[in-house]
């Protein structure tokens, strides 16, 4: 009986970057980086949740990387954050295909320290959204960011 008391009194911080839920709306703006423009150099110098359209490449083994829509930035996929993993997640998505067109929401670098020697960069994933329409030419960002002066 205490216990649920303790559990109930709790409350609980809410940060700018936590997952969108009810309780937490984080809204997004297509005002981010332009995609066709030094995007790395603008996600290497920012911090906090970004949505980018993203080509998954799959293989019956799992997630083996993906590419900026609009970009040759190439991407390793890190879903350590998610509670189902982005394969599983992608299935629904898009069942049948190899690639799978999507925004992903999450943040530039890896979740914890790399271990492995890999050449591309790190892409956090906490959320598949939805399947990319038409040709986005930004990434998605809170309306409470802004890109840096010169971007």
């Amino acid at each position: 009986m205490t216990l649920l008391l303790i559990l109930a009194c709790t409350t609980q911080t809410v940060h700018p970057t936590a997952e969108k839920t009810p309780m937490n709306p984080v809204e997004m703006s297509d005002d981010g980086p332009p995609l066709d423009g030094d995007l790395q150099s603008w996600l290497e110098s920012s911090s906090g949740l970004i949505q980018l359209p993203v080509e998954v490449r799959r293989s019956v083994l799992g997630i083996e990387g993906g590419t900026v829509v609009g970009t040759e930035l190439e991407l390793r996929l890190d879903d350590t954050r998610m509670g189902i993993g982005l394969a599983d997640q992608l299935r629904s998505v898009c069942p049948d295909e190899g690639t799978c067109v999507v925004w992903l929401e999450g943040e530039y670098g890896a979740t914890l320290p790399e271990v492995i020697d890999e050449p591309r960069p790190t892409f956090s994933v906490q959320k598949v959204i939805s399947r990319v329409e038409g040709e986005p030419t930004n990434a998605r960002v809170p309306i409470t960011a802004s890109a840096p002066a010169g971007r």
